[in-house]
């Protein structure tokens, strides 16, 4: 699973930190942990009055949603009380997190925002431990896009809609907005400082090829900044198959959320989902050459990280 953030990073129980994108992430070492059994019960549920949920009881797992492997930096379960179903996403080890808590406030009032008419384009945080060990969110019974439904046209035009919508959503936020020639430079720079490999090198060079062909071609003049997922795979769409809703789908995810230019979040679910550029470009109404552009920073954002994470692992 390709992801330009930690979100969906390969992430495992062992290993080091890496400074990334002014985050710390828990890079792969061999130790893989066990799935939780049905009726198991986590050190996190001991405060599950703390939630303020209005659970009958302590909450039980009912089965895992995601392991903490190769495919995802959290664990995440579906719990209940026997009457109420929650998800519980449990985060690997990121000090970062504890010292981002202005920015974890501001995602959170943006996804619970989004959660909400007239947008229902997201699962509300319910709940956040104040040391961000995890995190209570609302629980849908959907299939993830992967599974649950064929990119067919249609379902194209209803994502897009979607994307379309959130992004209408007004931002507040408490740092700079993301810069994409800085994250491309700052994970090769880690990349360099870490870890001596032929793969660094041709990054390198698409990196200078891309930064003096087209990169001005991202943001057009005047073109305001929007609320971006910036990890739209599969895994993190939920397709609701018997909603009546006008958007059946669910956002999962908004951890590494930021304002950001509209075409890259689009070259997140084009990239992603294998789709045709010139098509989303249609479909989305983006000119092609800023959404090709996206294309490729994203990309190449990708691939770097990815990079990392094969050198780590060896």
């Amino acid at each position: 699973m390709r992801s330009i953030t930690g979100a969906s990073s390969r992430v495992k129980n062992g290993g080091h930190y890496l400074p990334i994108d002014n985050r710390l992430f828990w890079i792969a070492a061999m130790h893989q942990p066990e799935m939780q059994q049905h009726g198991a019960q986590l050190p996190s549920m001991d405060n599950w009055r703390d939630w303020a949920l209005d659970l009958q009881a302590k909450p039980r797992v009912k089965r895992t949603l995601s392991e903490l492997n190769d495919n995802s930096a959290n664990a995440v379960y579906l719990i209940s009380d026997g009457a109420k179903e929650l998800v519980l996403k449990q985060y690997a080890p990121n000090p970062a997190y504890q010292s981002s808590g202005e920015q974890l406030l501001a995602i959170d009032s943006w996804q619970n925002a989004i959660a909400r008419p007239p947008y229902s384009l997201a699962a509300a945080v319910l709940y956040r431990d104040p040391r961000n060990h995890y995190a209570i969110f609302e629980y849908f019974d959907a299939a993830t896009l992967q599974a649950g439904a064929a990119l067919n046209q249609s379902l194209l035009e209803t994502l897009c809609q979607a994307i379309h919508r959130y992004h209408c959503y007004s931002i507040q936020w408490p740092v700079d907005p993301i810069s994409y020639t800085g994250r491309c430079e700052h994970y090769l720079s880690v990349a360099n400082n870490h870890f001596s490999t032929a793969g660094i090198t041709k990054l390198e060079q698409r990196y200078r090829e891309l930064r003096d062909d087209c990169v001005q071609h991202l943001q057009r003049a005047g073109e305001s900044l929007v609320c971006c997922h910036n990890d739209l795979n599969p895994g993190n769409i939920l397709y609701l198959k018997n909603s009546s809703t006008p958007a059946p789908l669910r956002i999962l995810d908004w951890d590494f959320a930021s304002p950001g230019v509209a075409a890259m979040d689009f070259a997140s679910l084009g990239v992603e989902l294998g789709i045709d550029c010139k098509l989303l470009a249609t479909i989305a109404g983006l000119q092609e050459i800023q959404l090709a552009t996206a294309y490729r920073v994203y990309t190449l954002i990708c691939d770097t990280y990815e990079e990392i994470l094969r050198a780590a692992r060896r």
